[in-house]
């Protein structure tokens, strides 16, 4: 059974099999279930990964020879060879030394981190890699999904080349600098994982930033500069998961709503700020929650106690900053 491929333009692809699954895989997707195996070959060029859903053929593809795959399409960096394309043997090609000495992991043999790589070895694989480099550019937030998903990109640079990558949901709402070190995984995915200790082999120099729009420090569409607040309604301390992908989500009976933990013994404490601001000439109510207030009050909110951060917070004021105001939420925010 073939899996349905997205309209993508299609290709005839010779290459060189350098490596194939030992046995046939499955994948259940929508209710159904897909077999498949993979192969990886060389064109002359570069390395290619084929998924192919031709069972019958899997004891025909030879590790050394030479195969035409016509009509294949390209889904996330793997070319797809369903039912409709045909699997001739062809003359053999010549793969340059490097290619072909190279190890390379199947798709089921690569760890869920990648395969740890230069940033051009990266560039140069379908699979997942992890690569380790340096910060040169980051971008402002942007915000897709009815502003439910943070993106963020980052150009990072190691010895060998500098590569856009894009962040998604926590990851693009993290704090970067200019030469911070950090680590990547699971490149194909663009996750990141963490700051790393200082890689003093790599120099960040003005000439690796990246000619991309992503990058420009012009104005967002929206952005409304000068916003003061000099007071403030209430401010909540409460206990939040500790799983990031929940997002500091409140605590109900010491139980997380969305992922179930229960956090008894050593809670996360997160906090938020309500205010009145006036938009579009009507006063709402309006809610600054703790990475964005830190930004704004310029240290590390004190969570000891509500009475403590009204304090810290009115010892503050007036706070000025730039942002986005968007379906009463401050977006983008930057002093």
């Amino acid at each position: 059974m073939d899996i349905q491929v997205a309209a993508s333009p299609q290709e005839d692809v010779v290459a060189k099999i350098l490596n194939k699954s030992k046995s046939v895989q499955k994948l259940s997707k929508g209710g159904k279930t897909y077999t498949f195996f993979n192969v990886i070959g060389a064109t002359e060029k570069e390395v290619k990964v084929f998924r192919i859903y031709q069972c019958h053929k899997f004891s025909t593809i030879f590790i050394g020879k030479t195969y035409k795959f016509v009509k294949v399409t390209k889904r996330e960096g793997t070319l797809i060879v369903n039912s409709n394309c045909p699997i001739t043997f062809t003359a053999p090609i010549t793969v340059p030394d490097h290619l072909r000495d190279e190890m390379h992991l199947l798709p089921e043999d690569v760890p869920t981190t990648g395969t740890p790589s230069t940033i051009s070895e990266a560039l140069q694989t379908a699979g997942r890699s992890a690569i380790t480099g340096k910060v040169v550019q980051i971008s402002p937030p942007k915000y897709a999904r009815d502003s439910a998903l943070p993106i963020r990109c980052l150009s990072v640079k190691d010895s060998t080349s500098t590569v856009k990558v894009c962040l998604f949901e926590r990851n693009a709402e993290m704090t970067f600098s200019p030469s911070d070190t950090v680590q990547l995984t699971g490149l194909y995915k663009s996750t990141y994982q963490g700051f790393l200790p200082d890689a003093a082999n790599i120099q960040v120099n003005p000439e690796d930033k990246l000619d991309d729009p992503d990058f420009q420090t012009a104005a967002a569409p929206g952005l409304k500069p000068g916003v003061s607040i000099t007071e403030f309604l209430s401010v909540s301390v409460y206990e939040c998961c500790r799983n990031q992908k929940c997002r500091k989500k409140k605590l109900v009976s010491q139980k997380c709503p969305t992922c179930q933990l229960e956090d008894k013994d050593t809670p996360s404490k997160t906090c938020f700020m309500s205010l009145m601001y006036k938009h579009n000439e009507q006063p709402s109510k309006f809610s600054i929650f703790q990475e964005d207030l830190e930004k704004l009050i310029g240290e590390t909110c004190n969570l000891d106690s509500e009475e403590s951060l009204v304090e810290q917070i009115a010892n503050k004021l007036p706070l000025t900053f730039s942002c986005v105001i968007q379906k009463g939420t401050f977006q983008n925010v930057s002093i």
